[in-house]
């Protein structure tokens, strides 16, 4: 699901990437990369508040997680102190 979410926003398919990425993290909750190129894709379709709910799940998961801090300042984000 991942390979094929990389495989359409090639082809830019960004809706297809994004039923894909969200498929692959019902099926691995703890997936990272999948978060972190959904909040990519969120980013790149101008959805600020999208982007920050998949980071802030990142950084629940790994709180050192150095893209999804970088995605976080891209974007005006700032990571949370005590992460839920």
């Amino acid at each position: 699901m991942y390979n094929k979410a990389l495989k359409y926003l090639q082809q830019g398919n960004d809706d297809l990437a994004l039923i894909q990425l969200k498929k692959a993290i019902e099926f691995n909750e703890k997936f990272v990369d999948a978060y972190n190129l959904l909040a990519l894709c969120y980013i790149n379709l101008d959805n600020k508040d999208g982007a920050k709910e998949m980071l802030k799940k990142v950084l629940n998961i790994d709180k050192n997680n150095v893209i999804a801090i970088s995605y976080l300042e891209e974007i005006g984000g700032t990571k949370p102190n005590n992460i839920i």
